[in-house]
């Protein structure tokens, strides 16, 4: 009667392109996904988070809450164990003898999908 739902999916639709086009940043996806229910912008929000190479700022820490910012820290430990790039200062001795490079590495969105507290918008 009210078709709510058709409303909803062209909403979602339009704000899909908005989102693909770049025009929102990954913790505004984050908190957008949760507040209106839409999986599909949650793990590219993410994986973003987790692949870029500056961590989380503080205000983003505080904007995603402790389990939230845990889980990232997690997937950004388990995604870049060893990689002195990344982390310098960190495993030199590693990157010296050439392990790192031998490192298996677990795909972000794996981790991501793993991660209870990230894997929904429940």
């Amino acid at each position: 009667m009210w078709e709510f739902e058709r409303v909803r999916a062209k909403i979602v639709k339009d704000m899909s392109q908005l989102i693909s086009n770049g025009g929102v940043g990954p913790l505004d996806r984050v908190e957008v996904s949760i507040r209106c229910r839409v999986s599909d912008w949650l793990h590219p929000a993410y994986q973003e988070l987790c692949d870029r190479a500056e961590g989380v700022t503080t205000e983003e820490a505080k904007r995603l809450g402790m389990d939230r910012l845990a889980a990232i820290y997690r997937i950004r430990d388990r995604r870049h164990p060893h990689d002195p790039e990344s982390y310098p200062g960190h495993c030199t001795y590693c990157a010296g003898t050439g392990l790192a490079d031998h490192v298996p590495r677990t795909a972000t969105l794996d981790l991501i999908k793993a991660e209870e507290i990230l894997s929904s918008v429940e």
